[in-house]
């Protein structure tokens, strides 16, 4: 029998039920059978939307504020407006613990004298709950600016097949690298590489070799894109001048977790090398070997001079951890940027930062 059949044979089953008359005592046992099974039908109800409220279908929204919902969409197109993300306009209520630690870490560590500033942005993934510390703050990416070249060379990448398998040669008498505290496998003078291993170097070992080898065949167009489609201001090529929010910073994770800029292959590639970064000095210093971090880390140092051509009087170092941590099927955006004199101390404040979001979140996450 089929659907449309058995629709209608119920149907006329139902209708001549009508015409049936029934004992009174069958008519009460009717009645309390069926209040039974609306009690449990309901109870189950309950259940399945207890059992649903973890899984990653939910969203829950955060209304106590009234707050609006921010949407963020891809432009160039004639018709279509892609979805990139969507953010609420204000903090959630439910995260004003959570900042509180922060800012209280953030102020018992400045009295030290070795740290300067310190900007958190903190978003769950499944949710619109988010909050920030010091959110207009600015700083230096440094190699944070790592990650839109990496999302750059992969969004060009599907539209010029090919790319990723290019080779080019590594000279190193041809270049110059800025100064880096944390080192680690760089490339070999004279040897030839793929683009994607290019890639992987530059995310995974922050190698400055592989990067500036990929930067000078870098499609600029491609990469101010990354920044102007993202909401962002259009990116300077001065390191005076290149400075970003930790909250603006966070939309290149965002895209690439909910893969509205690049296709979900090169999406989950880019996170197969992010969670695979060799460096444990910042967001991963002090959680548990066990848990899933997509990351990238950027450091730099400089001198603030009072007018050109002056000695410099002061000098800055920057240290940043930026990503997506995994907590079972939940997850939660952060960037964490730190100004200050002593570049080990600020991986201290990072960690120490990125283990109390981490219980908080564990916690809002357990309601």
């Amino acid at each position: 029998m089929n659907f449309m059949s058995y629709r209608a044979y119920s149907t006329k089953y139902i209708i001549g039920m009508r015409n049936i008359k029934l004992p009174f005592y069958y008519t009460l046992l009717s009645g309390l059978i069926g209040a039974a099974l609306a009690f449990f039908v309901f109870k189950m109800d309950w259940g399945v939307e207890k059992s649903l409220a973890n899984s990653t279908l939910i969203v829950k929204e955060d209304n106590t504020n009234n707050c609006k919902l921010k949407t963020d969409r891809l432009s160039g197109y004639k018709l279509i407006r892609p979805l990139l993300f969507v953010d609420q306009d204000c903090e959630s209520v439910e995260m004003e613990s959570l900042k509180e630690h922060v800012q209280a870490i953030i102020e018992t560590k400045k009295q030290g004298g070795k740290l300067i500033s310190a900007s958190v942005y903190v978003k769950s993934v499944n949710t619109n709950n988010w909050t920030a510390v010091n959110a207009d703050e600015k700083y230096h990416p440094a190699s944070l600016n790592k990650v839109p070249i990496l999302i750059s060379y992969l969004h060009t990448s599907e539209k010029q097949a090919g790319l990723l398998n290019q080779t080019f040669t590594y000279k190193k008498s041809n270049f110059q690298f800025p100064n880096q505290y944390y080192k680690s496998k760089e490339l070999k003078d004279g040897q030839s590489y793929s683009v994607k291993e290019l890639l992987r170097y530059m995310i995974c070992y922050s190698d400055n070799a592989a990067t500036t080898l990929l930067w000078s065949h870098l499609n600029f167009d491609e990469y101010k894109k990354t920044f102007t489609n993202l909401g962002m201001q259009t990116p300077s090529f001065k390191f005076d001048e290149m400075e970003l929010t930790a909250m603006e910073y966070s939309n290149f994770f965002k895209v690439l977790y909910n893969a509205t800029y690049l296709s979900r292959d090169a999406s989950e590639f880019c996170f197969s090398l992010l969670t695979t970064t060799d460096f444990k000095d910042g967001l991963l210093k002090s959680l548990p070997s066990s848990v899933t971090v997509a990351h990238k880390f950027g450091e730099c140092d400089y001198d603030v001079v009072k007018s050109p051509g002056e000695m410099p009087y002061a000098k800055f170092n920057e240290l940043h951890d930026a990503g997506i941590v995994f907590l079972g099927n939940r997850a939660y955006y952060v960037t964490i940027m730190t100004k200050g004199t002593d570049t080990p101390y600020l991986s201290d404040v990072i960690g120490e930062l990125s283990l109390s979001i981490f219980n908080d979140m564990n916690k809002l996450n357990a309601l």
